[in-house]
């Protein structure tokens, strides 16, 4: 992206840039984390335990929050690997931020 502008706008612009960068280099940390190996009776509790454990803000539909399914991660599994398991159960999911965006 070519941007004509003063020298102070770009400054800032390479700023703005520069922290997405680092916003997105974090989230990609939280992906390959461990996560807590364990059985979660539902999804509910499952996204609570990545709130508590990993930061993240949730957003979730109601749909996907009430959902009754279980979920069970072994151990060592990361947290991208526990958010694959949202996706085997018809969910989906994605994170901007520091918000964790889960629906059916």
């Amino acid at each position: 992206q070519v941007l004509l502008t003063s020298p102070a706008r770009a400054a800032r612009e390479r700023d703005d840039f520069e922290q997405w960068r680092a916003e997105q280099r974090q989230t990609a940390e939280k992906l390959h984390q461990p996560h807590e190996s364990v059985h979660y009776p539902s999804v509910a509790e499952f996204l609570d335990a990545v709130s508590r454990t990993h930061g993240l803000r949730l957003l979730p539909t109601e749909e996907a929050w009430e959902s009754p399914a279980s979920l069970s991660l072994p151990a060592g599994a990361t947290l991208r690997q526990g958010l694959a398991g949202l996706n085997a159960l018809g969910l989906r999911w994605a994170i901007r931020g520091r918000s964790l965006y889960v629906l059916r």
